[in-house]
């Protein structure tokens, strides 16, 4: 039993490691501090809302790094938190359902398992459901004091897990809706979500400091975001219905090594999920600038390709489908259709085939766009592949950024050396909604 109750984080990494040293940093005194995938463990980090760490950081300074405490502070917690359950139940219908949803939650397993353990899931809980209990007895008699009550156990939620910001349009939502007819109580209703947010404001202003950047909550959600959206887990049975590091990725691997803080790592997680959520089995088209080299050389590559002259304003179409690990990229610029096919390597590169042409990429990312870098070129003969000398061999940049909504500005350029441009695109594509 004392082993189990003082157990230690499972593993290095892990969420009850996180949470672990960035609230033992805190209590003494070094400052909200911990791991941040990619930059090591001691920075000053931004990567997880800090209710959690700062509770436990609380219980630390007064009892020591204990993590027995923790435990018996978060059944606690929980049992407090069938209270507020029966509150909510007797409120919003009568005894009789507050008691009976009192019990149930009070022996469901996942429940029980929680307030065991080093995770945030039994803070959040319990300061989101005394959220409701609150906005519940504010709307029995709308007052300022009442409405503060529950803007403040809203921050509270958001503070220890960030997905809770959700409620803010729906509590607004819920003010206009509970006092439609009371017009005087829903400016107090609405002052909820308000003071809330206000809530945010110290550790928003702290974020500012330390990443000179508005982040309100936490940069982990590239990650969740991106873990949860890739073709791993879309396409290898293994990982069905699983979220996975965004650093196993191979073909994202590069682009992640090369960002130089944690919030550059979140905008890039982004930023590919976006792309996949996108571009993946989808069709995206356009208008693109397209040029010609006005070299013999780039002339007759051009014509033996079969690709459009120079146009302004080109119509332009771009299809993508997924053949197991790799994908179909079909470009169509007016009626010349351009078709290559990517698939990422283990290496962390990105390799793209046309005909007998390999080329291989290094992603990064650079003033908020996905750059395509060029990591060597060869060619296929089956499964061998020659490469080849970088004084001989074509020169790729591509360049793709966000254009708002649903929108990519991508940026192509092919040369050859001694020969110049070969070809350029430039544009915006939109995705087509199916």
């Amino acid at each position: 039993m004392k082993t189990g109750l003082n157990a230690p984080p499972s593993k290095l990494g892990s969420d009850e490691d996180e949470y672990d040293t960035c609230a033992w940093n805190l209590a003494q005194g070094k400052g909200y501090r911990g791991p941040s995938p990619g930059f090591g463990r001691d920075n000053l980090t931004a990567y997880r809302v800090p209710g959690t760490s700062l509770i436990w950081a609380g219980l630390y300074k007064v009892f020591g790094h204990r993590y027995g405490v923790i435990r018996l502070f978060h059944c606690l917690v929980g049992a407090l938190t069938v209270l507020i359950i029966h509150d909510i139940g007797r409120r919003a219908f009568s005894e009789r359902i507050g008691l009976f949803a009192s019990v149930i939650y009070s022996l469901w397993p996942m429940a029980i398992f929680y307030s065991a353990q080093l995770l945030s899931e039994t803070l959040a809980t319990f300061w989101f459901l005394a959220y409701v209990a609150a906005s519940l007895w504010f709307a029995e008699r709308p007052s300022l004091n009442r409405a503060c009550l529950a803007g403040l156990l809203l921050g509270f939620a958001m503070l220890t897990k960030g997905g809770f910001v959700i409620m803010l349009p729906f509590a607004v939502v819920w003010a206009v809706w509970q006092f439609w007819v009371r017009r005087s109580a829903i400016l107090l209703a609405v002052a909820i979500p308000l003071i809330s947010l206000l809530t945010l404001t110290p550790w928003i202003v702290r974020n500012y400091r330390v990443f000179g950047a508005f982040i309100p909550l936490a940069t982990e959600g590239g990650d969740t975001l991106l873990g949860g959206n890739n073709s791993v887990v879309a396409y290898n049975p293994e990982y069905y219905g699983h979220q996975i590091f965004p650093t196993l990725i191979p073909e994202y691997r590069d682009a992640f090594a090369s960002c130089s803080s944690e919030l550059e790592r979140d905008q890039l997680a982004v930023n590919l999920a976006i792309r996949w959520l996108h571009l993946t089995d989808g069709v995206a088209t356009g208008r693109v600038e397209f040029r010609r080299g006005r070299g013999l050389a780039a002339r007759l590559t051009c014509w033996a390709l079969r690709l459009p002259s120079s146009a302004m304003r080109l119509e332009a179409r771009l299809a993508i489908a997924r053949d197991g690990e790799s994908e179909r990229w079909a470009r169509t610029f007016g009626r010349r259709l351009l078709v290559t096919i990517q698939r990422g390597l283990p290496d962390g590169t990105l390799a793209e085939r046309f005909g007998a042409l390999e080329f291989r990429f290094h992603l990064r990312v650079a003033e908020g766009a996905l750059t395509y870098i060029q990591a060597g070129a060869g060619v296929m003969v089956g499964r061998l592949r020659i490469p080849l000398p970088r004084w001989i061999s074509p020169r790729v940049e591509a360049r793709e950024a966000s254009a708002g909504g649903r929108g990519a500005y991508v940026r192509v350029r092919i040369s050859a050396p001694g020969f110049g441009l070969v070809m350029s695109y430039e544009g915006c594509v939109q995705v087509e909604r199916p």
